[in-house]
């Protein structure tokens, strides 16, 4: 294994490269492939007291997740107490560094691609909506869920996504007779963005919310919420906190949360989106675990949401 580790100082970011094996992107220059520290699929890494211990004291981000003791202290538009003053910003950093390929959107692990499509399928033909006419791919990247996943079953897809370079290459990586189908694509932090009113049938969300602060996390599923077309259904896939590594037991029971400074982005546990999805009115219809990886590798879960209408509440 061939490993490079690139510091690249900009307004205080670090991005680390690791490279694993090569490849040829033309027919001339072999050049390395590229396996990032931080991004979308990660192994676990082990918490320390200097790292984390602040953002758990202030129920920031941790055990328990406590939304009354925030609301109380500081309002949904203030970053949580804790919470890096860079927060979003070096995560901005980061991945303007990411090449616009499927390697890039997948950490270097591209093997997982047909698992992670495979699985998603399947939980989309159980607990998909019923109505297929308009799609939302949050955190798109360059459209690879847009493309594999979400234009084969959707009329539209629309797609967010904060950097710039994965948008210009959408086009170029869906292709001429799928593109055409993809509606808006937003240019956007998922902390700025609101989805238009009861436009979509299907909002998929993966590998991203942890680059949401807890507020800002809680505000943006609300803001979904009311994005959703009657009967519409919120898919979230993330990698999830374990202690006991894939151990089912260890996965119900984590209330363990992981910082990532490289990337700047929090791994939190299963229970922690749960606590967040009643917080927001979405009842929880549908839960599978993402199979074929390996376990070296963060679990990782698939929710399906639809909104709780009975206890319906104004988006903040």
């Amino acid at each position: 294994m061939v490993l490079q580790y690139y510091n690249l100082l900009k307004d205080s970011c670090v991005y680390l490269l690791v490279a694993n094996r090569t490849h040829q992107l033309s027919t001339t220059a072999p050049v390395a492939k590229i396996q990032r520290g931080g991004g979308a699929i990660k192994k676990p890494t082990q918490n320390t007291g200097n790292k984390h211990d602040g953002f758990r004291s202030k129920t920031v981000v941790g055990s328990p997740l406590d939304l009354q003791l925030i609301r109380r202290h500081m309002s949904i538009s203030q970053s949580p107490v804790g919470t890096p003053a860079n927060f979003y910003s070096k995560a901005k950093c980061f991945w303007s560094q990411v090449p616009a390929t499927v390697d890039g959107m997948l950490s270097g692990y591209t093997s997982l691609n047909v698992p992670d499509i495979a699985d998603s399928e399947m939980f989309l033909d159980e607990f998909g909506p019923s109505t297929t006419a308009y799609a939302l791919d949050c955190g798109s990247g360059i459209g690879r869920v847009t493309k594999q996943l979400l234009l084969p079953r959707f009329s539209i897809v629309d797609m967010v996504e904060l950097t710039q370079s994965f948008l210009d290459q959408t086009e170029n990586y869906i292709g001429p007779d799928d593109f055409p189908r993809v509606g808006e694509r937003f240019c956007i932090g998922l902390q700025d963005f609101t989805p238009p009113a009861g436009r979509y049938d299907l909002i998929w969300i993966q590998w991203v919310l942890g680059h949401l602060s807890d507020l800002a996390l809680l505000a943006f599923l609300k803001r979904c919420a009311h994005g959703l077309s009657p009967g519409g259904v919120i898919v979230i896939k993330e990698n999830i906190t374990s202690p006991g590594g894939h151990d089912e037991q260890s996965i119900m029971n984590s209330e363990e949360v992981n910082f990532d400074e490289t990337d700047s982005s929090y791994t939190r546990p299963r229970s922690a989106y749960i606590r967040s999805f009643m917080d927001t009115n979405l009842k929880l219809i549908g839960e599978k675990a993402q199979t074929n990886f390996p376990s070296s590798l963060y679990p990782v879960r698939m929710f399906a949401l639809c909104y709780d209408v009975e206890q319906k509440t104004s988006p903040t």
